[in-house]
């Protein structure tokens, strides 16, 4: 089951199973996707289906008392790899865990263009906290980078919303 159609079905099912995979809440300040399983083979088996989809999986071995492996974790940290399983699996995982790798990708990512001229917009009549505090309480992810919105990351925000301007307007 090494072709890229076996990679994508045993990776789904990993996925879709909370009980052999974990996908990091930002809002918790938790950012890395990794797959658990007791059998070091199939620890071995996701890391190389991992890598056929061309992402790059840290395997992480936890051992007992006697130095023999309990458990093993084929792990994803980077949020490029992240959005890449994404991409591939989307269709193939169920709706809340979709969400929650969705969710974990879009707040690693970019802030999109509608967010950087909502937070434009609102900087104009409120203060850096203030904009943080609403969009914490909308709930908007979207390139928060972070457990949440801060005034420090609405003022970077800002400065991006400029940078991104002056790049249209010179284009």
């Amino acid at each position: 089951m090494h072709t890229a159609t076996g990679a994508v079905a045993a990776l789904a099912a990993a996925l879709n199973d909370a009980n052999r995979s974990l996908i990091g809440d930002p809002r918790r300040g938790s950012y890395a996707v990794s797959f658990r399983t007791k059998d070091m083979n199939e620890a071995r088996r996701l890391a190389n289906h991992l890598a056929s989809l061309g992402t790059t999986a840290r395997t992480n071995v936890r051992y007992d008392d006697r130095g023999e492996p309990t458990l093993a974790y084929a792990v994803l940290y980077d949020a490029g790899d992240q959005q890449r399983l994404l991409e591939v699996l989307e269709s193939h995982l169920d709706p809340e865990r979709h969400q929650r790798l969705e969710d974990l990708v879009l707040a690693r990512g970019p802030i999109p263009d509608d967010i950087l001229k909502r937070i434009k917009r609102a900087s104009e009549i409120w203060s850096a906290d203030r904009v943080a505090e609403a969009l914490n309480g909308q709930g908007i992810i979207a390139g928060m980078g972070g457990i949440r919105w801060t005034a420090k990351k609405v003022r970077a925000a800002l400065v991006e919303y400029e940078r991104r301007t002056a790049n249209h307007e010179a284009a």
